[in-house]
């Protein structure tokens, strides 16, 4: 059974907002990514299950999220990123990686 899947956009004509890539993944549990530095935006949001979502501030700092259904969490470019998978009840979410001369601007 497939547990994921990846499209990429074709089209870089965009400017105020590129979208490179979206998809889903339905995790394993304790299935982790990280910890890495993405160099655009990325939103996930959990359609269900949970996990934990660790997020490296810039003086160091450790941050960590319980996260589970109906939640989202946005990893920024340059920010060190781990998320990890529920061992009972592993998350299934989509997301959505892009960036772009009004990204930020969007996002405020």
């Amino acid at each position: 059974m497939k547990t994921n899947h990846i499209s990429l956009f074709p089209n870089e004509h965009f400017l105020d907002i590129r979208p490179y890539q979206y998809g889903w993944e339905e995790c394993q549990p304790l299935h982790s990514f990280g910890p890495f530095v993405r160099n655009h935006y990325l939103l996930h949001y959990i359609i269900s299950g949970q996990g934990m979502l660790f997020s490296h501030t810039t003086t160091g700092e450790i941050h960590e999220y319980n996260l589970e259904a109906d939640q989202a969490f946005l990893i920024c470019p340059g920010q060190v990123n781990m998320y990890t998978a529920d061992e009972k009840n592993p998350w299934k979410y989509v997301w959505i990686e892009f960036d772009g001369i009004r990204a930020e601007e969007c996002l405020l």
